[in-house]
């Protein structure tokens, strides 16, 4: 899977490795610090803003991507704005393990990984 596939393509399923270091730590937090920075160089609070709207959108895929994972809709994410039950998809989403093998969603990623 390529990256803009990866960012931007809701179809699939990815593993927890995908989710914290592919995105989380490869992506997401060097475009939060480079937003911290130029905020504290500039003295605006744009570009913390601008940092967090760039990487909303990728966010949200690749959170829907490990519902597919764990066999659920992308709609399940919808369940994460009721307080409490949030806490349930936090779990869900960023701790589990994904269903072993094939699912709904297509293979599983660990097997497709290690294939390649």
């Amino acid at each position: 899977m390529n990256y803009k596939e990866f960012l931007f393509s809701k179809e699939g399923r990815a593993n927890r490795k995908a989710l914290w270091v592919d995105f989380y730590l490869k992506i997401a937090l060097p475009i939060m610090v480079a937003g911290l920075l130029l905020d504290m160089i500039f003295e605006m609070d744009k570009f913390i803003i601008l940092s967090q709207f760039i990487i909303l959108i990728p966010s949200v895929t690749i959170q829907v991507k490990r519902a597919h994972d764990r066999n659920r809709p992308g709609y399940f994410l919808l369940l994460s704005l009721i307080p409490l039950v949030n806490l349930w998809v936090i779990v869900e989403i960023f701790f589990l393990k994904g269903t072993s093998g094939v699912n709904n969603y297509g293979e599983d990623p660990l097997v497709s990984a290690v294939s390649n």
